[in-house]
C-alpha cells in the first residue's frame, strides 16, 4: 500500500475488490499490461467522485503509457448533480495519454445511462464511448491491445 497525494492510498497494481469487501465503493486497478479496470457503484458526492478519480490517476501512472480504461457501470447509482458535474470535468481532463476509454453500463438501468451520457457528453472527451454490450467494448478497446492484453479482456469484471 502507498499514499498517491491527499491520503489515497493504493495497492501496487491498483484497488482491489477484496480491499473494500463488504462494501459497495468504486475502484480502480491494472488488470493486465496497460488495461485500467475502473467499477463504480455510487458517487453520491463530491468526495466520492474524488476519490475515484485519484485512484483511476495513480493506477493510470502504474499501467505505464497508453494505457485504456474499462470501466464497469452495471451496479452504479444515480448520484447528485453536483457529483455529476465534478466528474464531468475530471473527465475532461484525463485523457491525457489514455488511448481508449469505454464505459459498459446496464441497459435496465436507464435513469443512470441518461445521467452518465450527459456527464460524458459534457466532458467532451474524443476517446471515451459509452458501450450496452460487453462484446462491442471488448472489441473496441482490444483494436489497440497487444495479444496478451485482449486475452485478459476475457476475465474483465469476473471477480469483482
Amino acid at each position: 500500500m502507498r499514499v498517491v497525494g491527499e491520503g489515497v492510498a493504493v495497492p501496487s497494481r491498483g484497488v482491489a475488490p477484496d480491499d473494500l469487501a463488504g462494501e459497495q465503493r468504486s475502484f480502480a486497478r491494472v488488470r493486465a499490461g496497460r488495461i485500467v479496470e475502473v467499477h463504480v457503484r455510487r458517487l453520491a458526492d463530491r468526495s466520492d467522485v474524488e476519490l475515484l478519480r485519484a485512484q483511476v490517476k495513480a493506477t493510470l501512472r502504474l499501467a505505464g503509457p497508453g494505457p485504456v480504461i474499462c470501466a464497469d457501470h452495471r451496479l452504479a447509482s444515480l448520484q447528485s448533480w453536483d457529483a455529476a458535474d465534478t466528474w464531468s470535468k475530471a473527465m475532461r481532463g484525463s485523457g491525457s495519454g489514455v488511448v481508449r476509454s469505454g464505459l459498459l453500463l446496464d441497459p435496465a438501468n436507464a435513469m443512470y445511462n441518461l445521467q452518465i451520457e450527459r456527464v460524458v457528453q459534457r466532458a467532451g472527451n474524443p476517446v471515451l464511448r459509452l458501450f450496452a454490450d460487453f462484446d462491442e467494448l471488448r472489441e473496441w478497446v482490444g483494436e489497440v491491445l497487444a495479444e496478451h492484453e485482449r486475452e485478459a479482456l476475457r476475465n474483465l469484471f469476473s471477480d469483482a
